[in-house]
C-alpha cells in the first residue's frame, strides 16, 4: 500500500514538473494554446465532477456560472477600471449568489427534472446575453482593449496564460482528490464517491 502511495506521488511530481517545464521546450504558440484549453477544460470537467459525479446531480447548467462570472469580472473591467484579478472573485461570488437563489428550489428535483431544469437556465442565461445588448452588446459580445499588463489580466505571449490554466487544473483536481479522500467524498456503502 506505501509502496503504491509512493509511486503515485513520484508519478504526480514528475508530471508535474514536465508540465511547469514544458513551455521551456514547446516555443510553438499553437500548442502552447492547444494545452491552455486542454488544461481549462480539465478544470471545468473536474468541477462539473464535483456536482455530477460526486453529488449525483446532472447539472447542465454549469456553462451559464461560468458566462456569467466572465461577463461580471470583463464589465467590471471596461466600467469601472476594476483589475480582472479582483474582477474573478466578484463574478464568482456573483455566480454562487445566483446558483443558490437558482438551484436551492433545483435541488429538490430529481433525476431528468433536474437536468432538464439546469439546462432551461442555461438557456436563460444565453438568451438573456443575446438579447440584453445594451449590457452585453449582443452576439458581438463585449470588446476587451489589448492593454498588456499583469493587472489587466493581458498578456503579450501565451505563456503565463498556460501556467494559469495549469494551476487552475491543479487546483480543481486537488480540491477532487480532497473531496473524495474525505468523510463526505464516501457513500454509505463504504466506496470512495464518484
Amino acid at each position: 500500500m506505501e509502496r503504491d502511495l509512493s509511486r503515485k506521488a513520484v508519478f504526480l511530481s514528475t508530471s508535474l514538473a514536465i508540465l511547469f517545464l514544458l513551455p521551456i521546450f514547446a516555443r510553438n504558440a499553437y500548442y502552447l494554446h492547444v494545452l491552455i484549453f486542454i488544461f481549462l477544460y480539465a478544470g471545468l470537467s473536474g468541477a462539473w465532477n464535483i456536482v455530477g459525479g460526486y453529488g449525483g446531480q446532472f447539472s447542465l447548467g454549469n456553462a451559464a456560472f461560468f458566462g456569467i462570472g466572465a461577463y461580471c469580472s470583463t464589465l467590471l473591467y471596461l466600467n469601472l477600471g476594476v483589475s480582472p484579478w479582483l474582477g474573478m472573485l466578484v463574478g464568482a461570488i456573483l455566480a454562487v449568489i445566483i446558483s443558490v437563489l437558482i438551484f436551492y428550489p433545483c435541488f429538490k428535483l430529481k433525476g431528468v427534472f433536474f437536468a432538464l431544469a439546469t439546462l432551461a437556465f442555461g438557456e436563460v442565461i444565453n438568451q438573456v446575453s443575446i438579447y440584453w445588448r445594451s449590457l452585453t452588446r449582443g452576439s458581438l459580445g463585449v470588446m476587451i482593449p489589448f492593454e498588456p499588463a499583469l493587472g489587466n489580466f493581458l498578456f503579450e505571449t501565451k505563456y503565463p496564460y498556460y501556467y494559469i490554466s495549469l494551476i487552475f487544473m491543479v487546483l480543481v483536481m486537488s480540491l477532487s482528490y480532497w473531496i473524495e479522500n474525505s468523510k463526505n467524498g464516501i457513500f454509505s456503502d463504504g466506496h470512495p464517491g464518484g
